[in-house]
């Protein structure tokens, strides 16, 4: 129906212009050759069928205009039971909704089609609106929340697409929350998303960065969280200092170390100290984290943190990073949970690459954490392993991984992890070492060095690189060097032809 009025107002408008006016009123959707008034537009074809529904369904239909996604059963019954309408009372609406075609009904979710959400939210004003989009907060919270459960479960997967479903509602309540000052369930719901945004979902990192400045200095039960995952954020976007001083208010804060949601002050203090060079600090949390509360953690959560620490314990050099990788592993199989396993082979194999592990063992854990990575669209971990040397694939072959290496950094840049972006460009200049372009690689150590994120290789760099940090190498190399630390990271590509 809406295709064919549409195409009624092409033969007068044209085409681009009709495209163009598609996100405004439904009475664009007319026809005057059309002679049957309900017929008329598209507007009085859902208005004939909302007069023919019953009160019950005229109020839920009302309602439901507020999800501008996919919704579940249970969302609906949730947004619509007003205290007069019941849940049974919703069902039995939801059934005449699809009948009437109002409401569609695929994959297990309802959905309305936008043109009948728009006719619907016009009807929906006054305080019923606003009681209605409180609910709403409240049942996109359970959602997040059944969710977050979800995705640090074995059904990982599963609860990724369930939450790719929700995210316009999780983006709306997000919004509202923040929109009307409601602290503690911005709160929640950003706390509940921070390992999600660092994960997949980056777009959370503003709504995040935005509460914490809200909220981040009043008092309330989840304030050590939300100072974590503002750290997370922060030292993930290229922000070490503010990382610090977050994390260790958060870590100050907390009541018992490793207790909280997702060990969120933990994660942001280790990467916080780990990128400002501290490394053995980073140790410190881990290790009294899992001493306090090590046993009554999940498994994910245990293995993240776990995988965390032996990441951390391989910057130090200490050989006690071997046993820690192990006990992540371990914890991720037991845990089943795909990223919490994908993040405990990471930590394996680069403990491997750094202590000189068997290189089919290294090979096997490098290729199986990537595949799991990959199956729950882990985008930050992915990156992470191909950031790696691979030793099934381009060991001995620089070009080949310096492709790799800057698709990597292309994909940070994209996602907003700008450290782990500059964090990956210092493996440029030891490549184009490798390759003869000494020039370029010089160019590439002036900028990394001027990025201030600090060089996690725990290789020493080629010792023409070496001369280049101490200043003792040639007049070009030095200039170069220099050119390089006034650049910003497309420049630096521009400059020395490694074009996207």
């Amino acid at each position: 129906m809406a295709i064919e009025l549409a195409a009624a107002r092409c033969r007068a408008l044209g085409v681009r212009n009709v495209a163009e006016r598609l996100g405004g009123a439904l009475r664009l959707f007319t026809d005057p050759q059309l002679v049957t008034e309900r017929h008329l537009t598209l507007e009085g074809v859902i208005d004939w069928s909302y007069r023919a529904l019953s009160a019950e369904a005229q109020t839920t239909f009302r309602y439901l205009s507020v999800m501008l996604g996919s919704f579940t059963l249970d969302t609906a019954e949730a947004v619509s039971s007003d205290g007069t309408l019941t849940p049974l009372d919703v069902d039995d609406a939801l059934t005449e909704l699809v009948d009437r075609s109002l409401l569609v009904r695929a994959q297990g979710r309802f959905r309305m089609l936008e043109p009948t959400r728009r006719f619907a939210s016009d009807r929906l004003v006054g305080e019923d609106a606003d009681r209605c989009r409180s609910r709403h907060v409240i049942a996109m919270s359970a959602r997040v929340d059944r969710c977050h459960r979800g995705i640090a479960s074995a059904d990982e997967a599963r609860w990724v697409v369930e939450l790719d479903a929700d995210w316009p509602d999780v983006r709306a309540a997000v919004r509202h929350c923040l929109d009307t000052d409601s602290r503690d369930e911005a709160i929640d719901l950003v706390v509940h998303l921070a390992l999600e945004s660092f994960n997949r979902r980056p777009e959370a990192f503003a709504w995040i960065d935005e509460a914490v400045r809200r909220y981040g200095d009043q008092p309330s039960a989840r304030r050590h969280e939300l100072l974590g995952a503002a750290s997370y954020v922060a030292w993930t976007t290229l922000n070490i200092d503010r990382a610090v001083l977050l994390a260790e208010e958060a870590l100050a804060l907390e009541p018992v170390p490793g207790a909280s949601l997702d060990i969120l002050p933990q994660a942001g203090a280790m990467g916080a100290y780990n990128f400002s060079g501290q490394p053995l600090k980073a140790v410190v949390v881990a290790t009294d984290a899992l001493a306090r509360s090590g046993e009554n953690m999940p498994l994910s959560t245990s293995a993240w943190l776990r995988a965390s620490e032996a990441l951390s314990r391989a910057l130090c050099g200490d050989a006690g990073a071997v046993e820690s990788a192990r006990r992540a592993v371990e914890c991720g199989e037991r845990s089943a949970n795909p990223s919490a396993l994908g993040m405990a082979l990471y930590a394996q194999v680069v403990v491997h690459l750094v202590r000189g592990g068997n290189p089919m063992e290294t090979a096997l854990a490098h290729d199986r954490g990537f595949s799991l990575a990959a199956s729950v669209r882990n985008q930050w971990l992915l990156g992470m392993f191909m950031g790696l040397p691979r030793p099934n694939l381009h060991q001995g072959d620089p070009a080949a991984q310096l492709t790799v290496t800057l698709d990597v950094i292309d994909d940070f840049l994209h996602s907003g992890w700008t450290t782990h972006a500059w964090g990956a460009c210092w493996l440029v200049p030891d490549l184009l070492v490798e390759l003869d372009r000494t020039i370029d690689a010089a160019t590439w150590l002036g900028a990394c060095a001027a990025s201030s994120v600090p060089r996690l290789q725990l290789d020493a760099l080629p010792h023409l690189l070496e001369q280049v940090k101490s200043g003792t190498a040639s007049a070009e190399l030095l200039a170069a060097c220099a050119l390089g630390g006034s650049m910003s990271f497309s420049e630096l590509r521009r400059h020395t032809g490694l074009l996207a």
